[in-house]
């Protein structure tokens, strides 16, 4: 067994463990992190984005409100409060460590939490900073340069890094937390001594188990299946997250904290996306962000369907339906509005003015095997495709027609622009199911990202940032939670901060 010390030791080499890190490697600190895949930076390397908030003390008090106004006060103000500090500081702080971005979205202080994200999905109350596009290099995501960029710094500083070496235990001694023991790729015992340890080892994204105890949901592991192995999957699979950071914390006594999904609507089976939801074969995915009629199993109607726009919302409303799915049906009117006028709404990452040749897309995917793409000639032939109930949803189009000829939504108040009825020609209908960007939460800290035990105290050296703790910004069960490159990087830096002044106080090993 290979014997290492240091001062602070970092498990999991995503946007918050290289913060984390080179925080304290900046502060003097040995720093040991270790990585359990054979590649650096987890789902940082997908990033495109980093939200960043204005360098100005009335931005970051408003933010403040607009978060915890959007919590019901449920999320952990203190840490808010830390968050939003440091993320108040981030574009400098990745600007002086190499990372290349440019700010093409600017908030003014009026409108924090009062008007549309304008890349779409997120609730108003979300859009509290600025936006920060990484600069990429070729095919790749700025993303992946960001973890590049932090992981040299961290190198250059003398931080040493393994990959490929997940740890398998925290050490204690005396009620303290004193480093970890791990094993490498080779199959080399590592047992390191280190009186501080940084978790940021994100969430569970893979394991079944605690998918079903955490998020009510089954779990297929396959996007691109057919769902009929589970009611729920990840657009960011294949990252090994079992959730081994959790596990460690609570067998040294950590208490069980916030914990959850932040669920949103989406079509799985062959022929509409790859390996992650961005890259796309169908314009599918573009049409099911479009708000208009969305029945339940039964044939109704359960929503303003212009909420889809708002990922949060409307995924948790799908994943409440029976069979915990939901049918976006249009007829042929609307596919030729949508491919001769344009869309009525376009998310970001799927820009397209005007769609092509829609009729022959679904054939297409429908011949890949996909079981949730359905093309009718009328009301009957649609319901004993999808065994929806024909009575039922006859009921529903009349009146959902019927709205849309007085101009106003009697039932859902949907904005009348996005009121087209389902009357002409054939009839075109998806399937839509219950994805996650990731898990959140796991474990309780407090405003300095220490980890808390059952008795609401500390659990001395041990810290937490990222994913594992985002839930703790946004209350149990988490409301619009996600964690993102902004939450990772500017937890990341508390835990780190934290960390030093706790090394500093308690001396090294």
């Amino acid at each position: 067994m290979k014997q290492l010390a240091c001062d602070v030791l970092v498990l999991g080499s995503g946007g918050a463990g290289l913060a984390a890190g080179v925080t304290a490697a900046e502060a003097g600190k040995r720093v040991v992190l270790l990585e359990k895949n054979t590649f650096f930076g987890g789902a940082t390397n997908t990033v495109i984005v980093v939200r960043v908030l204005r360098d100005d003390p009335a931005f970051v008090d408003r933010a403040f409100q607009v978060h915890m106004e959007m919590t019901h006060w449920m999320g952990n103000p203190e840490l808010v409060r830390a968050w939003l500090e440091r993320d108040a500081k981030l574009a400098q702080w990745m600007a002086q460590r190499g990372v290349e971005f440019c700010i093409d979205y600017v908030t003014t202080l009026d409108s924090l939490g009062r008007q549309d994200d304008p890349l779409g999905g997120f609730p108003k109350g979300h859009l509290i900073a600025e936006r920060a596009f990484l600069k990429g290099e070729g095919n790749g995501h700025g993303g992946a340069l960001l973890v590049r960029a932090l992981l040299e710094r961290l190198e250059a500083l003398g931080g040493r890094v393994y990959r490929g070496a997940p740890a398998v235990s925290l050490k204690a001694k005396g009620g303290r937390i004193t480093g970890a023991l791990a094993r490498t790729r080779d199959g080399q015992e590592l047992d390191i001594s280190a009186p501080a340890v940084v978790l940021a080892t994100a969430g569970f994204n893979e394991n079944a188990e605690m998918i079903r105890e955490y998020s009510g949901f089954d779990y297929t592991l396959d996007p691109t299946g057919t769902c009929t192995q589970g009611d729920f999957f990840f657009v960011w699979p294949y990252t090994k997250l079992m959730g081994d950071g959790l596990r460690m914390a609570w067998e040294a006594g950590a208490v069980r904290g916030p914990i959850g999904v932040a669920p949103f609507a989406h079509i799985p089976g062959p022929g509409v996306i790859g390996r992650v939801p961005w890259n796309t074969r169908s314009q599918l995915r573009i049409v099911q962000e479009q708000p208009y009629l969305w029945v339940n199993q039964r044939g109704r109607r359960f929503m303003d369907e212009s909420i889809i726009t708002d990922h949060f919302t409307s995924g948790r409303v799908v994943a409440q339906q029976p069979g915990k799915c939901a049918y976006l049906i249009f007829d042929e009117a609307t596919r030729e509005h949508m491919e001769r006028e344009g869309l009525d709404y376009t998310y970001f990452i799927f820009p397209a003015g005007r769609l092509t040749d829609l009729e022959g897309d679904m054939c297409r995917v429908q011949a890949a095997g996909n079981r949730h793409v359905f093309i009718a000639d009328g009301i009957v032939e649609l319901c004993r495709q999808t065994g929806l109930p024909p009575d039922a949803l006859a009921d529903t189009v009349a009146r959902y027609n019927d709205c849309c000829d007085a101009g106003r939504d009697s039932l859902f108040s949907k904005d009348p622009r996005f009121l087209r009825p389902v009357r002409t020609g054939k009839l075109y209908c998806i399937r839509v199911y219950t994805s996650a960007y990731q898990t959140i939460g796991g474990l309780k800290v407090d405003g300095g990202a220490r980890v808390l035990r059952e008795d609401g105290g500390p659990l001395p050296g041990l810290f937490a940032a990222g994913d594992i703790i985002a839930a703790n910004l946004f209350g149990q069960p988490p409301i619009c939670g996600i964690g993102n490159a902004g939450i990772a990087l500017s937890t990341g830096i508390l835990a780190g901060e934290s960390a030093v002044l706790y090394c500093e106080k308690e001396g090294s090993p």
